[in-house]
């Protein structure tokens, strides 16, 4: 997980501190990440994605949570 959000962040700078805090690179609240119908969000960065991730065949959903009442 923590060299896709890398390479994007890299590719779009403009997303730096968006998805992940500046100084501790963690997940932001409201952000969840979901591949091949799990919920990704609690992995670890360094957790390997599904194979289907790797090779393309799957995308990886970064979704932005709503809350509030």
């Amino acid at each position: 997980m923590r060299s896709i959000l890398d390479a994007l962040e890299t590719r779009y700078p403009v997303l730096r501190g968006t998805i992940r805090h500046h100084g501790t690179l963690e997940r932001r609240a409201f952000l969840r990440f979901f591949a091949c119908g799990r919920d990704l969000s609690h992995e670890p960065a360094e957790a390997r994605l599904p194979d289907a991730i790797a090779t393309g065949k799957e995308p990886l959903l970064i979704i932005g949570a709503i809350a509030g009442g």
